[in-house]
């Protein structure tokens, strides 16, 4: 889709992703879960962008417009979901891309700041 202003473009182009699971998201739960197309783009994209794109995605899946986040990204709902989140979002990457994480395997370091601190003095 284009917006036109006197001939040119007004706004950059809209991308429409049709999307057929019931949580309306390219990017699954389990590890490396991904849609044929969204893995090809993924694997073009550094290895931040593709973090940013699959965050992309799931801002705009059913997650994201009919719940809080909270126990949604392998975390128990006491702690904060966006650290859970932002964790996810790279392991998801790492997974798809087959790259290490560069947080490690413990989810923890990013969950919370309480969180990371009682790792960080364990």
């Amino acid at each position: 889709m284009h917006a036109k202003l006197n001939g040119r473009d007004w706004i950059a182009p809209l991308t429409i992703r049709v999307v057929s699971n019931q949580q309306n998201r390219q990017v699954g739960a389990s590890a490396g879960e991904v849609s044929p197309q969204l893995r090809v783009e993924l694997q073009r994209l550094s290895l931040r962008d593709a973090v940013i794109r699959i965050a992309e995605d799931q801002m705009h899946s059913a997650i994201a417009t009919q719940s809080d986040g909270f126990g949604v990204y392998n975390i128990d709902a006491k702690f904060n979901w966006c650290g859970a989140f932002a964790y996810w979002c790279w392991q998801q990457a790492c997974a798809i891309k087959s790259v290490p994480n560069p947080f490690g395997s413990n989810g923890g370091v990013l969950w919370s700041p309480h969180k990371g601190n009682q790792l960080r003095d364990a």
